[in-house]
């Protein structure tokens, strides 16, 4: 996903997003997360071992998506001020949740 890609992720049935991660590799993590309706926010990674080769991030605890919503992942800049992203979606962990 690079610069205005962006990721539309829905399910048939109600949802719990436990977590999702990142690698931007030479690229960078920016960009934004939307579960829902809910407020936008900024994705960001760190570098564990402070070299310029590889960036990871995590996004974890994000909540209940219910049928007909969304989860948005965007590397757009959030709120037009921050990095762009340049990443790929390593994984997602969703949990089906009981009716």
């Amino acid at each position: 996903i690079e610069n205005s890609d962006a990721l539309h992720i829905s399910f048939d049935h109600p949802v719990i997003i436990e977590s999702f991660g990142l690698t931007a590799g030479g690229g960078q993590c920016g960009g934004y997360y939307r579960l829902g309706e809910a407020a936008p926010l900024p994705l960001y990674c760190v570098d564990a071992d402070n070299d310029a080769k590889e960036q990871h991030g995590k996004i974890t605890d994000l909540g209940i998506l219910e049928v007909g919503q969304t989860l948005r992942i965007d590397s757009t800049p959030h709120l037009g001020v921050e990095s762009k992203g340049s990443w790929n979606l390593t994984n997602l962990s969703v949990r089906l949740l009981a009716e």
